[in-house]
């Protein structure tokens, strides 16, 4: 019995992974020439035919393509890792892979962003299951892109290089080489979460064991289906994958040169709350908006104070899908194109989201990113040494990793679990967290590394809200892709 449980619990954990969109393209499937089709240019901001927040099935009830009018179009060279070029316009640029979902561009003043284009199999679905969609990623959905100087338009890409290139550009996961498909029924409504009392005594008792497992009352009983969405399980049953952490094979006092060997901002005073993201799959954007709330406080040395609203970016966000999931990038993105607004004009409503209205025109004072970025310098270059400088020298970060279920029954210690799957060079993800610093235990033998992470499950879990997970291996993934929100300090903290 105890065998079969342990099964049940690996299989739901592996299978029920937050995919957002069912999209799966790889940036080996991206790199190529395509032509941009693209809109005029407009003042005003423009959701280029998309929901608040964005819906798969919006996609096919209210297709974007039906208001899309392009007026120019463009000829864009992508290369590996991140370079990209117009012959049209004589710009060269950069480009980065977000996620496995679409892509960004950058040339000269000009930012693009789409998602890689997806089909329903046949044409009478509508469905939330990845098996019953195809993606096309040698096509992208209607996207968006802006100016430096805030103007807005919207863009279609093709691929037109020849098919042998596209061919030999595509890597074969699996027998449906578009997908990596995993497909199981969904959660009954009546199965209810117990902890695993067989992993808590195991971890207990190993002497080996770098940290503490309790049965948390924060989950016990409640429905699994509502538990899992803490780890991004919905309605997607695909791999969410990326880029692997970066090796870095120099001795570690020249590894960490300038590093020291404990960092926290929370020292300083300069994380903010830890919040409870309720039963929503909203870890991407209570991450990443606390992220820029501390970076804020870093930047000003600790004058502004600024609490962010997390239930805005998911109201109002076409680049994520609210509580049905999304990306830390995006987030940020939205950060930088949109702008945030502040929590006391509309605070969390526990992943209630309004329906037919964006509080968007309610919050006139907005903070903006100047800037947004994976440590790295795109999609697939993170490593350990390059986050420790970002957090260092700018703030907390957002990372996402392969959250296991073990993590509900963390209590305290440096967390350590399995390898996050992987296809090649790729690893799967689940969970977005933020790290804000780091950490060695050398009471152990050996000494162990770890992150300090902020996580977004109430302070009654964990370490007061935190965990700790060992440092420098890539554990669960948590070292394969961090973005960095860039804030500047503009504003009188006196006037807010």
């Amino acid at each position: 019995m105890r065998l079969v449980f342990f099964f049940l619990w690996v299989c739901l954990f592996a299978m029920t992974v937050k995919c957002d969109l069912p999209i799966h393209c790889l940036n080996t499937h991206i790199a190529g020439t395509w032509k941009f089709s693209v809109s005029d240019l407009t003042t005003k901001p423009t959701d280029c035919g998309y929901s608040h927040p964005d819906s798969n099935r919006y996609h096919f009830d209210h297709p974007a393509e039906d208001k899309f009018s392009p007026t120019d179009k463009i000829d864009v060279t992508l290369r590996l890792p991140d370079y990209a070029e117009s012959s049209s316009s004589s710009v060269n640029g950069s480009w980065t892979m977000v996620y496995d979902e679409g892509f960004e561009v950058t040339l000269g003043d000009r930012v693009y962003f789409a998602f890689s284009k997806y089909v329903p199999r046949f044409s009478f679905v509508k469905s939330d299951e990845v098996a019953d969609y195809r993606s096309i990623c040698t096509e992208t959905m209607v996207g968006w892109f802006r100016t430096a100087s805030g103007m807005t338009g919207c863009w279609k890409g093709e691929r037109t290089d020849s098919a042998s290139l596209i061919a030999a550009n595509t890597i074969k996961t699996a027998k449906d080489s578009e997908h990596i498909v995993t497909v199981i029924p969904d959660i009954p409504v009546n199965l209810k979460f117990k902890a695993d009392e067989w992993l808590i005594h195991t971890v207990n008792n190993d002497p080996a064991s770098s940290w503490t497992a309790v049965a948390n009352s924060r989950f016990q009983d409640q429905p699994l289906a509502d538990v899992m969405v803490l780890l991004g399980a919905a309605n997607y049953a695909k791999q969410n994958v990326h880029i692997a952490a970066v090796d870095d094979l120099r001795a570690d006092t020249e590894k960490y040169s300038g590093l020291p060997d404990h960092w926290d901002w929370r020292e300083h005073g300069y994380v903010d709350e830890v919040v409870d993201q309720g039963n929503c799959g909203s870890c991407y954007a209570m991450a990443t908006i606390s992220a820029v709330n501390s970076r804020f406080r870093v930047k000003s040395e600790g004058k502004m104070g600024l609490n962010l609203s997390g239930q805005n970016l998911l109201t109002c966000s076409s680049y994520n899908q609210g509580c049905e999931g999304g990306y830390p990038y995006l987030a940020a993105k939205y950060g930088a194109d949109y702008g945030f607004s502040l929590d006391t004009c509309d605070p969390y409503k526990d992943g209630k989201i309004p329906e037919k209205s964006c509080s968007n025109k309610q919050c006139n004072t907005k903070f903006y990113l100047s800037d947004y970025y994976y440590i790295g310098g795109y999609y697939g270059n993170c490593s350990e040494v390059s986050m420790m400088h970002e957090v260092m020298e700018s703030g907390p970060i957002v990372s996402g990793f392969q959250a296991p279920y073990s993590l509900f029954s963390y209590e305290s210690g440096i967390f350590t679990g399995p390898d996050a799957k992987k296809e090649g060079a790729w690893e799967q993800t689940n969970h977005a967290v933020v790290i804000v610093g780091w950490g060695v235990d050398t009471a152990r033998t050996p000494p162990m590394k770890y992150w300090i992470v902020k996580n977004t499950w109430g302070k009654d879990w964990g370490e007061d809200g935190y965990f700790r997970i060992r440092r420098g291996r890539d554990e669960c993934g948590i070292e394969s892709m961090s973005v960095a929100p860039v804030v500047e300090w503009e504003v009188d903290a006196e006037t807010l």
